[in-house]
Formats: C-alpha cells, structure tokens, sequence
C-alpha cells in the first residue's frame, strides 16, 4: 500500500513536467486553403484556383500571399467577384508571386469563405507545380490577426488537347426512303441517315402537305407509323421525310407517295339473261385500274376510296358504262378487322340485240329513201328543162309545156326608154278593151324577122297562160 501511494506521488509531479515542456497544438481559428488542391492541366489550358479562408472565429479583413513556379506558370488574373471582402487594398501577380490584400465593409464574417479566384496558363507539358501560400498571409478582426494555417496544392502537367474538331454544317444523309405498310386511316414509312438524327414525316394531299408526325430518340434506322382521322381510305397522299442531326442541320427527301388501305368491291358483269360474261375488260375509271372477269363474270377491285365510282365494261357489243358506290366500313367493322367486300353488278347488251341499234338501222334506211326521191325529181326536172331549151315553134308541145313562146322583135326595141306609172297610181285594169282598128291581113306568128345587114338576132320570150 505504501508502495502505490509513492508511485502515484511520484506520477503527479512529473506529469505537470511534461505537460509545460511540450504543450499541446492550438487549433487554428482562420484556416486559407486552395481550392482545387490538384488537377491535371494540359499545356496552354487555364488552371484556376480559388482562395478560400475558413474562420471560426469573425474575421474583417485578409492578406493571402501565394508562390509558385514561374517557369511552368504564367499569372493571368486574379478575379473577386463573389467574395465577401470587396475592398481590395492590393492586388497583384507575376513573376512566381500573387499579393491580394482585401477589407469587408460590411461588417465581420464567418465561415468558410472565398477571398478570390487566381487563374494561371500551363506552359509546359509534364511534370508538376505546387501553389502554396507565402508569409504573411493571416486574417484580421478590427485590426488584430486571427490566429490560422494555410494549405496550398499540387498540380500535374500533360499534353496539350487535340483541337476541336471543325464546324459540323452538313446535314444527314438521306436514302432508302419507303412507305412499307398502310392501314385504312394511316400509314408506316421508314428511311435511313448515314448519320444519327431525328425522324419527321410530313405528308398531305398534295406537296404543300399540312400534316405531320415524328418518331422518338435519334436514329439511323428510321420508322415512324402514324393514323389520323382526316385521312381517307383507298386516297394516293403525297409525304416527304426530314432528318435533323446534333449539329441542327437538317436533311430533306424527296416528293414521294402512299395510298391508304380502302376496300374491296367484286363488279360481276351480266347480259340480258343474267348470265356471268366472262373475260371482257372492266375499268374502274376514278381509280384507273383495269380487271378482266373470271369464269363467274367477276372483277375485282382493291384499295377503293368509299363514294360513287364509274365502270366502264368493254364487249363485243359496244363500249358499256355504269355507277358504282362504295360504302364505309362501320366502327364495329374496323374495331374487329372484319371488313366485307362489297359487290356490284353490271349488265350489258349482246351484239344486235340493243333496241338503239334498230332504231339507228331504220333511220339509216329513211335518209337513203329520202335522198333517192330528192335526186329523182332533181333529174326530172333537169330534163324538162333541158328539153325546152332545144324546143323552136310555139306549137311544140314541149315549149307549151314548159310555158314559153318566142316572140320576133326588132332589134331597137331595146334602146327605148321604158315608161313606168308614177308609184300610188291606180293599177291598169287586166284586160282593157282593145280598140278597133282595121283589120290587117294577117300574119304568121313564126314568121322571121328581117334584121338589118350586121345587127344581131334577138329573140324575147314572155309567158303564155293559155294551155
């Protein structure tokens, strides 16, 4: 027991000893610091650096003096923009040393804060720096230092970066454009890009388009499908694709089509029994398309747009047309993808069996009657009067027939002035009495005229009434 109570004497007294031989570190109240401690820097790139000061304690004003390697090192800025001590006393770099001095004006702060950012230029391609802070670097409150540390950082040159590739301004590539499935109200289109981009259709019932879909993500292989309610079954759309890649530039194909799914109609053609006519060609003409009937006298046609269409059926007996409608599917149709063909029939006429045909054929025959009769009493009456042209006496009985007597005249009768009465005077009586001269022996009617030596032969005509 006596021993212990020696031993712990003995231990009291050489432990306050120690204790004021080697006192215990004190724990700094404003700590500056580097921030980043380390970062590898290529040549010729920029290496920034923020000086940063972490107080317990308040603090009013700094002094951060840094050194570094000058031959690695260019100095380029020092920047306080952010920083709580706005009013700087000093501030400087180059040579292998920065120098900044700053106050706050508003007052004492805490905390971990930023004093400045210090940037510099990598000028070799290996090996390392080191940053630390030099002496006289502390932090103030109201003129009196604040007791702290400082720790500063290392950093690692390498090569220089490759340089940045030129511009990308030229846009995808566009091929292998198809609309490779339709529906009655959509369609699929697919393409490819010799590089990746987004996938747009627009498409419409002629090239202005209007309408437009887009696919998801970027893509070489492009297939956007789309449906829409303003599209019409059995209907040839116009549509062109575009392509944009990450640079933005934009790619775009060519005009091209597709034709929305439509319906079936079988067009069974029959003569006037009722009986299937195989083999004659049948023209869906709204769609152009062009069918021969089989042995059951039916043609059938894919892909019709609903409405009214015309068919025109070509036989032997002529050229036949008729009307044709093709009816929408309805909603419970389309929901179960049951969708009937439609039917329709036309009936044409064998050859010499359409009552038209008579009709023309009698016509034909009574315009030839008719002309027959027209030129027969053309030739008659050419003849009569070509026969009393020859005729010479009045007695003949063909210049009787024909109504002329030549009369014999003298040859001044001509040059004498023709009396007319004057216009509203009462006409002459027909038959005035004639009055009585001495009869005079009488002459012959077909007696010749005597004309003189050199004169010409006149004749004169006038009518005869008496038969």
């Amino acid at each position: 027991m006596k021993k212990l109570l020696s031993k712990l004497l003995i231990a009291s007294l050489i432990l306050p000893a120690i204790l004021l031989v080697n006192p215990p570190p004190a724990y700094a109240a404003a700590n500056f610091y580097l921030s980043p401690a380390g970062a590898t820097v290529p040549q010729g790139t920029i290496l920034s650096v923020a000086i940063r000061v972490s107080a317990s304690e308040a603090i009013d004003a700094t002094q951060a003096n840094l050194s570094y390697p000058a031959d690695k090192l260019d100095f380029v800025s020092i920047n306080t923009s952010g920083s709580p001590f706005d009013l700087a006393a000093e501030k400087s770099g180059g040579g292998g040393s920065v120098r900044l001095a700053s106050a706050r004006t508003g007052g004492a702060v805490s905390g971990d804060k930023l004093v400045a950012t210090v940037s510099f230029r990598a000028k070799v391609d290996s090996g390392s720096a080191t940053i630390n802070f030099a002496a006289g670097t502390e932090a103030d409150n109201a003129g009196n230092p604040v007791a702290g540390g400082t720790s500063g950082g290392t950093y690692t040159f390498a090569s220089p970066p490759p340089p940045p590739p030129p511009p990308d301004t030229t846009a995808p590539k566009i091929t292998d454009v198809k609309a490779t499935e339709s529906s009655l109200k959509g369609a699929t289109i697919e393409w490819k890009t010799d590089e990746a981009a987004s996938s747009t259709v627009e498409y419409g019932l002629n090239t202005k388009y209007g309408l437009s879909a887009e696919g998801a993500g970027s893509t070489k292989d492009h297939k956007v499908t789309f449906t829409s309610e303003l599209l019409i079954p059995g209907v040839t759309y116009h549509f062109r694709v575009k392509s944009a890649d990450a640079a933005g530039n934009v790619g775009t194909g060519g005009d091209a089509n597709f034709k929305t799914s439509g319906y079936t109609i079988n067009v069974k053609v029959v003569d006037q029994k009722g009986e299937p006519v195989k083999g004659v060609e049948v023209t869906l003409a709204s769609e152009i398309q062009k069918e021969k009937t089989d042995k059951e006298g039916i043609a059938t046609f894919k892909d019709v747009a609903p409405g009214k269409h015309l068919v025109t059926v070509a036989s032997k007996g002529g050229l036949v047309s008729s009307t044709v409608e093709v009816k929408e599917a309805t909603e419970k149709e389309i929901a179960l993808g049951k969708i009937v063909p439609q039917s329709a029939e036309v009936k044409i006429t064998p050859p010499g069996t359409d009552p038209l045909w008579y009709v023309a054929a009698l016509l034909a025959v009574l315009i030839v009657i008719l002309v027959g009769v027209a030129v027969f009493f053309v030739w008659k009456e050419w003849q009569e009067q070509r026969g009393g042209k020859k005729g010479g006496s009045s007695t003949d009985p063909k210049n009787k027939k024909l109504g002329f007597i030549p009369i014999p005249l003298k040859a001044d009768i001509l040059s004498k002035p023709i009396s007319l009465p004057p216009f509203g005077s009462p006409p002459k009586p027909k038959n005035p009495p004639e009055p009585k001269t001495p009869a005079k022996p009488k002459e012959s009617p077909l007696a010749p005229v005597i004309q003189p030596k050199g004169e010409p032969k006149m004749e004169i005509f006038r009518a005869d009434n008496k038969k």
